[in-house]
């Protein structure tokens, strides 16, 4: 009794608190601030866990066996004044048969209806009223779905797999229809049901601009469960796509699109803090009317987005931005708690189409800002010098690398592209930070160093190497990426695509958007799973990661698809609550024994045909060492030659081309005793041009150039001595590729085919050092050489480890008992299962392949 007594009264006062936090005036300050421990976000100067909910309010609803009623209502918008086109558009997204019935639609300001009432249930009004639509020529497979009118209401068969996405197909109204005025409020409704649990998608359309909008936002009872299922796990923090509302300037401006979307969290969680998306690309009427600020591609097609390098765009969209903020600040003090603007390719801040093949660049005001940036250069001749031609980028006369002799132009044009894209972020940034005076978030997607080494034209391309750049303003709380799209599947690693440790390191937050397909997403691809077991699997995974790190994150519902609607993937943030406390309260950032660090100026330097080079040994990587069964941490090289990072297991991975001021620092600031792992040819890249003794000058090896067919390297007995069994490298002509010259002491521990050195370990008084030839990186290597330099292993076979302080998160990648070795000895916990095992430093876990483990050390 005395229990329950106590948990009421915790219960209440925590309702209390929410009603106070709803009820006050006083405007909310929402706040990422550098701590002891790391940064974290704070709510008027308190820390709350960076957990939020990720949602699209996309029309959304659950359909099953039994009769279900849809209804939402909606208000059409303002922009259009004059007589409009509307529709009711309705989208099936699971392979299922379904009935629909009773539809109307009722203008609620003058109790009249406006469609054909109940137009489903007579086979002449649905005729009338109703036709479909499905794309032919898709880029993806489309289900086969058989519409027909019957006298129980209109039959709709969807076969085929849907695979998590909205298919083209539609049963929607035809013109004329549907009859609606700016100023009232209406209702539609109809009755559905469904041969098993599925998804079905509604909206009201409006014609704006020669495009069909949704006139929003839709109600969505998958989006308002899950919103709820966050806050009863303690999230308050929600993040929603919102529209921009950027008009002509001769329009007077109109927030009612925004605001709706914002009421609609609040009526759902009350005290919901909304950090929205808002895309900051142009509509199309801008475009129409500069058409010249448009993006040009090699081809001479031009994009439907304006390019960073425009003036007008940046001014016109900061205007803007700064207006819109002020504008939330002013209408939602309690509620609106940051923001998120979007632009460019996949609305993340790198070039628009550059993850394909065609380069951009040709318009005019990229060549004024061009020539603006070579003058601010010094270059006497700048007006002179053009673009770079697709071909001379798409090129590689002196293999993966840039020669900084005969290629300075392409390397200049290179960094130009870098800043161009950092200077946009930062601008928007600084107009964001104006219209809020400072008080909520501001968050980009920006920073991608490791991910983008898959890319086809170069990493440079991406505009995504200008990080420090960006670390350096105080005008942004939050940087973010999706979880990178290499070690999703189930029992991997689930990588992050930046040096989230630097970031960390600079004051500012670092979030993984989770956007990994549960079961409920219905695919395979990228990694989706297709059990509620395997989905609890990785989110587990990924949060457990986030909590250690340091890191926030968010759980994403693409397109209200429901991908989170189960109570018991929520479950496990109710579990982990304890250890976000915990986390909350320390002082100490998490760090780890094991670095793997990237250059930016180094990728900068790579040709038009580097994936080959890049892609295993900058993103195929992060696998490598996300299963070696120890944690790592990813920097910016300036991190460890500056001396402020450590950490004794380093791997240079990307740092082909380093300044004097940085390879002075990398042999002044060593740490005692710390292994250095230099590969492929650190240092090779001089202001004047390629060297070999400039490799020597930075790792202390001799090396010589080969030309091999493939880059595969095979362990030596000394290699195999430490663990190094099978053979690997790239498959394929690696240029340029080096052998190493072993001096006296020396240990080869990996040739190529030809019996070359690739691999050589030199210890001296200094610490250790290990040249690796070829661009690869595997986990045993990386186990290999921990056990060398005495780095903690958690495991002795792959694992994805993250551990800081008595908490341990473990991924297992293989069915059986998993032999855990803790850092300090007692009874170990899992919090998720509530099992304890051992009582020692070696710690057998009974375990199945994917299974998370969050792992705490008792105090007895």
């Amino acid at each position: 009794m005395k229990f329950k007594f106590v948990l009421l009264i915790m219960v209440a006062a925590f309702m209390l608190g929410c009603h106070l936090a709803v009820d006050s005036n006083k405007p909310v300050a929402v706040r990422v601030q550098d701590t002891a421990g790391g940064p974290r976000i704070h709510v008027d100067g308190q820390p709350i866990p960076p957990r939020f909910f990720a949602g699209f309010l996309g029309g959304s609803h659950r359909t099953d066996k039994e009769w279900r009623e849809v209804s939402f209502d909606f208000s059409p918008a303002a922009v259009e004044k004059i007589p409009g086109e509307y529709r009711i558009h309705i989208r099936f997204n699971d392979a299922a048969d379904f009935l629909l019935k009773d539809i109307c639609v009722t203008d609620l300001t003058h109790s009249k209806e406006c469609l054909v009432k109940n137009s489903f249930n007579a086979e002449k009004s649905y005729t009338k009223v109703w036709s479909t639509y499905q794309a032919k020529k898709t880029k993806k497979a489309e289900p086969t779905v058989i519409t027909k009118w019957t006298p129980e209401g209109v039959s709709v068969s969807v076969q085929g797999e849907v695979s998590g996405w909205w298919p083209t197909y539609q049963l929607r109204t035809d013109k004329g229809a549907l009859k609606l005025e700016h100023g009232s409020r209406y209702q539609c409704r109809f009755k559905i049901r469904s041969s098993k649990r599925a998804l079905v998608n509604v909206m009201a359309q409006q014609m704006i601009g020669g495009r069909w909008q949704q006139i929003g936002p839709p109600s969505s009872d998958i989006f308002d469960t899950q919103l709820k299922m966050a806050r009863e796990a303690g999230i308050r923090l929600c993040h929603v796509q919102m529209p921009t509302c950027f008009e002509p300037p001769e329009k007077p401006q109109n927030w009612e699109a925004l605001d709706q979307y914002f009421q609609h969290v609040i009526s759902v969680v009350p005290d919901a803090l909304i950090v929205p998306r808002i895309s900051a690309d142009v509509p199309s009427w801008w475009i129409k009317r500069y058409p010249g600020e448009a993006m040009v591609y090699e081809d001479g097609s031009r994009s439907h987005k304006a390019t960073v390098n425009s003036p007008r765009y940046r001014q016109d969209m900061c205007a803007h931005f700064e207006k819109l903020c002020r504008h939330l600040c002013e209408t939602f003090p309690k509620n609106f708690a940051g923001i998120l603007p979007l632009g460019q390719g996949t609305y993340e801040w790198y070039y628009e189409k550059s993850l394909a093949t065609l380069v951009s660049g040709f318009d005019p005001a990229t060549e004024t800002a061009w020539h603006k940036w070579l003058k601010a250069q010094g270059r006497k001749d700048a007006s002179s010098i053009p673009v770079p031609s697709a071909a001379l980028r798409h090129g590689t006369p002196n293999g993966m690398l840039r020669d900084p002799g005969s290629e300075s132009d392409l390397i200049d044009f290179a960094r130009f592209r870098q800043e161009q894209m950092a200077d946009m972020v930062l601008e928007l940034a600084a107009a964001c930070r104006r219209g809020t005076a400072g008080k909520k978030m501001v968050l980009f997607f920006y920073g991608y160093l490791f991910e983008m080494g898959m890319c086809k034209n170069g990493a440079y391309d991406t505009g995504h190497y200008a990080l420090s750049r960006v670390l350096a303003s105080d005008d942004i709380d939050i940087l973010c990426a999706p979880l990178s799209y290499t070690g999703r599947a189930w029992g991997s690693s689930s990588a992050s695509m930046t040096a989230t440790e630097s970031v960390l390191a600079a004051g500012k937050l670092w979030l993984n958007e989770d956007d990994c397909r549960t079961y409920l997403a219905g695919t395979s691809s990228l990694g989706g799973v297709d059990t509620l077991e395997k989905s609890i699997d990785i989110l587990r995974r990924s949060r457990g990661q986030a909590l250690i790190r340091g890191f926030a994150d968010w759980w994403l519902d693409i397109r209200d698809m429901g991908w989170h609607d189960d109570p018991a993937m929520w479950k496990i943030q109710h579990q982990i609550n304890p250890a976000e406390k915990i986390r909350l309260a320390s002082r100490n950032p998490y760090s780890s024994e094991i670095a793997m660090i990237v250059d930016e100026d180094s990728m900068v330097h790579l040709s038009g045909k580097s994936k080959a080079l890049a892609m295993p040994l900058v993103y195929k990587s992060r696998d490598a060492f996300g299963c070696s069964g120890a944690p790592y941490s990813q920097l910016l090289l300036d991190d460890i030659a500056s001396g402020r990072m450590t950490p004794p297991l380093q791997f240079f991975l990307a740092a082909w081309s380093l300044t004097d001021k940085q390879r002075d620092m990398l042999h002044k600031n060593r740490g005692k005793g710390v292994t250095r792992v230099w590969c492929h040819a650190p240092g090779y890249i001089r202001s004047g041009g390629f060297s070999t003794e400039g490799i020597r000058d930075v790792t202390g090896f001799k090396v010589e150039a080969v030309d091999l067919a493939s880059a595969v390297v095979t362990p030596t007995d000394a290699g195999k001595a430490l663990g190094l069994i099978e053979p690997w490298g790239p498959a394929t002509r690696i240029t340029p590729l080096f052998k190493v010259i072993p001096e006296a002491g020396d240990r080869v521990l990996a040739t190529y085919s030809d019996g070359a050195a690739a691999m050589v370990v030199r210890s001296s008084s200094k610490g250790t050092d290990v040249y690796l030839a070829t661009p690869c990186v595997t986990s045993p290597l990386i186990r290999a050489l921990a056990r060398m330099s005495g780095v903690h292993l958690f495991t002795d076979v792959n694992a994805g480890v993250w551990a800081k302080g008595d908490l341990a998160s473990i991924h297992v990648m293989a069915d059986g008992p998993l032999k855990v070795h803790m850092k300090r000895a007692g009874r170990v916990c899992d919090l998720y299962s509530g099992r304890v095992f051992g009582d020692g430093l070696v710690v057998e876990i009974p375990s199945r392949k994917g299974e998370t483990l969050l792992l705490r050390v008792l105090n007895d």
